[in-house]
């Protein structure tokens, strides 16, 4: 039995006493009822704290890669994709600017695909940030 699969028959168990009436849930918190034992209590801070370490657990090595790689494929796109003209220094320059929504103006996408590419760029740009 993992981990993960223990955290989430903890946090079924707990959503059956809420349905239940036994378990009262405010702001993340349980609110105890005379019904509620301690065995409540204990899967509600085991489910509590799992949730919590298998969902954020981002190595800052995979977030370095990821974003090595987001700007790779801007940098290649806008280098030869799209024949924009600009060097690479221009494209990692616009791809960084964009990427993390700057956005100075001095360089700016002529064709249509380019410009396309560019606004889902950097709405991705915007979620990657925010991991």
């Amino acid at each position: 039995e993992t981990p993960k699969y223990r955290a989430m028959a903890n946090w079924a168990k707990l959503a059956q006493r809420v349905k239940k009436g036994d378990l009262l849930l405010s702001e993340g918190k349980h609110q105890q009822n005379p019904n509620v034992g301690t065995e409540e209590r204990a899967l509600w801070r085991t489910a509590n704290l799992s949730r919590i370490k298998d969902g954020l657990s981002f190595s800052i090595t995979a977030c370095m890669v990821l974003h090595l790689c987001y700007m790779s494929i801007a940098v290649i796109c806008f280098s030869f994709i799209f024949d924009e003209g600009w060097t690479l220094i221009d494209s990692m320059y616009f791809s960084l600017i964009t990427a993390t929504t700057i956005g100075y103006g001095d360089l700016t996408p002529n064709s249509s695909a380019a410009k396309v590419f560019t606004c889902v760029y950097s709405l991705a740009g915007v979620v990657l940030l925010g991991i």
